[in-house]
């Protein structure tokens, strides 16, 4: 829902959801309510009631302590250090120049694309900013829930991916910029030595010593 939606769709979502408090209230079984739910992931939820559901999902997340995984997360982020504009991690991935790895090695690694959970559709990482432990624990502990409590068929195991800034591209700019900095500097020597010889050689040929 956005706040282009139109009125008939926002009633809709209404009716939806005071039914949904209806059924909750009135003890009724995820199979009553949810069928399709109960349809497509078999024996998952087939014999609980909403309220078990709800309890049990409230239970795995506090003790997970997402609360306070969101609290540190979005906790004085104008603090957070950039490692490059989102315009230069944009670059890279247009380029393909990036690496894509395991969401747990991803430590310091720079995203060149925005992470965000919905809800609350918050960037938990933005484009040009390095991923932070307390952004990996976050997401972990989103993915065990969706493991725990899967709302489709699980059809794959594999560990959640991330695109980052390719690291043998960064280590070759970097290579590349000292090597451009040293080349600066051995050209100003190298000016510098060559003006100071011909100024010897200049000075040499006067008929009297400058001051």
């Amino acid at each position: 829902m956005t706040p282009g939606t139109a009125r008939p769709d926002w009633q809709r979502l209404r009716q939806v959801l005071a039914q949904f408090e209806a059924d909750y209230f009135a003890n009724k079984t995820v199979a009553e309510s949810l069928p399709k739910l109960v349809a497509e992931t078999g024996e998952a939820y087939a014999h609980q009631t909403l309220r078990e559901l709800s309890q049990t999902m409230s239970d795995f997340f506090r003790e997970a302590h997402l609360t306070e995984q969101q609290r540190d997360l979005f906790t004085n982020t104008n603090a957070i250090p950039t490692a490059m504009t989102p315009q230069a991690a944009d670059r890279y991935f247009v380029r393909g120049q990036i690496d894509t790895i395991p969401l747990e090695q991803a430590t310091g690694r720079i995203a060149v694309d925005g992470a965000l959970p919905y809800p609350p559709g918050i960037f938990v990482v933005v484009p040009g900013e390095r991923w932070r432990p307390e952004a990996i624990s976050y997401f972990q502990t989103l993915f065990e829930g969706i493991r725990h409590f899967p709302a489709l068929p699980q059809k794959s195991k594999a560990l959640p991916l991330v695109q980052v800034v390719s690291h043998m591209f960064m280590l070759f700019m970097n290579n590349f910029h000292s090597r451009q900095k040293t080349r600066s500097i051995s050209l100003i020597a190298f000016f510098c030595l060559a003006y100071s010889s011909y100024q010897r050689k200049w000075t040499a040929q006067l008929p009297w010593s400058p001051i």
